[in-house]
């Protein structure tokens, strides 16, 4: 034999205790805001939460050193500037005003990855919610993952190859579209400035954000969330969500033309409901 097919595992249908309170939580205290149809989640936590110590002087820490490669790397700067501009005008951070609404706020440092491949925005800003505190425990050491919701990449190609026309489509900021619930959000503070001569404000991340250990199963939760309530009246796309995406990308087919428009026309229309944010 020329070749071997590596072994992989098919997606477990038993879930681990952790696993089953993490989804039955989900289900318990998801809720859609009121004004933009957003969903909101808290962040599932374990039961050693009360443990995490201090970080604001971690975070102040790594900053002052992000901003010392800001003086070398202008570039750099721009970008991170630009992707934290963002941020602020859509409203996915804020401003921290008023007393805290817990004992000890998580500071989360941030660095910012760049990304040659992307079509899209060059620069992400990562958050590092495994920075340890003074006590040891990280907030990812505190927060429950969540079961992998997502079929093998393996089985999701194999399916992929068989119709006609090949359909891809990415969930731009899925992440993002998504709010955390104002109770949590003081656990996922940062620290900014936009020039060295201001001083630092304290920020408030308020949707799920990239680097947190439960981040994964909140995105692709709500998604299926999306995809069940919507199945009755777009079952189509519903189907394709539940069983086509990895990660933030779909990666489907079909057999003609009029399916593809009609697939595409209730992929923006299911995804609207949730304002999960453009496709492309």
């Amino acid at each position: 034999m020329f070749w071997e097919l590596e072994e992989y595992k098919n997606k477990k249908t038993r879930l681990s205790k952790e696993e089953q309170y993490c989804e039955d939580y989900f289900i318990n205290t998801i809720t859609r805001d009121a004004s933009s149809g957003r969903f909101v989640v808290r962040l599932p936590f374990r039961g050693n939460k009360d443990q995490l110590g201090r970080s604001r002087d971690i975070a102040m820490k790594r900053f002052n050193h992000l901003e010392r490669k800001f003086q070398v790397n202008l570039e750099f700067r721009d970008q991170y500037f630009e992707f934290i501009r963002e941020y602020i005008n859509l409203n996915h951070m804020s401003v921290v005003n008023g007393s805290n609404d817990v004992s000890e706020p998580i500071y989360l440092p941030h660095h910012g990855v760049i990304c040659e491949s992307s079509t899209m925005t060059k620069l992400r800003v990562v958050f590092d919610a495994s920075a340890k505190t003074t006590s040891g425990l990280a907030l990812n050491d505190t927060l429950m993952v969540g079961s992998n919701l997502q079929d093998n990449i393996i089985d999701i190609v194999m399916r992929f190859r068989l119709p006609k026309i090949a359909i891809t489509v990415d969930l731009q900021k899925m992440y993002r579209q998504i709010l955390v619930h104002s109770d949590d959000r003081d656990y996922q503070r940062i620290l900014w400035r936009f020039s060295p001569n201001d001083p630092i404000n304290e920020y408030k991340l308020n949707t799920v954000t990239y680097g947190q250990a439960c981040a994964p199963f909140l995105a692709i939760r709500c998604v299926r969330q999306l995809a069940e309530k919507g199945a009755d009246e777009f079952s189509d796309a519903s189907k394709v969500l539940l069983n086509d995406l990895y990660v933030d990308d779909i990666i489907t087919g079909v057999n003609c033309e009029d399916e593809a428009m009609n697939l595409i026309s209730q992929l923006e229309a299911l995804l609207s409901n949730g304002d999960h944010g453009d496709v492309s």
